[in-house]
């Protein structure tokens, strides 16, 4: 029987296994309420959960630091049309998961100002999440995975950030307002993401190197602040 429980540390007192689905603005606050030191890994993929719930063929990626606590995790996922591969590389699936959000935000833009340079952006924003990978984490993007240019594809031609991106254009409303009238007020992650990365990059002086990341390209209500997202790309 399953049973609700809204405390956190009460629910995951007896736990050998937790699995978190949250918006990231909201894991740091829930995990503070259990104990520090437990093993954490990554589950991706570029399909929708009700997808797979269905029955319908697809697959998933786990960033894990070891095979042995990887394939344990996979086997609690996979099936005979859920396909579940292991990467030792928990920090690059990660990153990929949270960049390409930023990424298909740019792509929407694009879509909106009626470009025909789409391809183009979501190339120059894949080079990106390859270099803030190597930048940041002294690692690399596994490209041809489907963690890392499945899910931005299809984040780029079918996801809220691209959709929201796209109306942002359109419509000159800025992007809160967006996402009340869109989804009934629930916060993307591209923009969020945009904003953590944008703090990253001043810091270290980078931001000129990523334009893609940048959050004040891409949270504006006019069409003037989303162009010069193309006058950073094409200079």
């Amino acid at each position: 029987m399953m049973v609700a429980c809204l405390d956190v540390a009460e629910s995951a007192k007896d736990a050998d296994i937790l699995l978190i689905n949250l918006p990231h603005q909201l894991v740091t606050d829930t995990c503070s309420k259990i104990q520090d030191g437990i093993p954490c890994y990554m589950l991706v993929s570029a399909d929708i959960a009700d997808k797979a719930a269905t029955g319908t063929f697809c697959d998933a990626t786990i960033g894990s630091d070891n095979y042995k606590d990887g394939q344990m995790i996979q086997e609690l996922f996979q099936t005979d049309k859920l396909k579940v591969d292991i990467k030792l590389h928990r920090q690059g699936v990660e990153i990929s998961a949270s960049l390409e959000d930023i990424v298909a935000l740019a792509a929407g833009i694009y879509d909106g100002l009626s470009d025909k340079t789409k391809a183009i952006v979501i190339r120059i924003g894949l080079n990106e999440m390859i270099q803030f990978c190597k930048y940041f984490f002294n690692g690399h993007l596994e490209v041809i995975e489907s963690y890392c240019i499945g899910v931005l594809y299809t984040s780029c031609y079918a996801g809220r950030n691209k959709e929201v991106g796209e109306a942002l254009v359109k419509t000159g409303k800025c992007i809160k307002t967006l996402e009340e009238e869109m989804f009934n007020g629930q916060e993307l992650q591209g923009p969020i993401a945009a904003a953590r990365v944008t703090e990253w990059l001043k810091a270290t002086g980078e931001s000129n190197d990523l334009p893609t990341f940048e959050r004040p390209t891409l949270d504006h209500p006019t069409v003037e602040r989303p162009r010069h997202l193309s006058d950073r790309h094409f200079e």
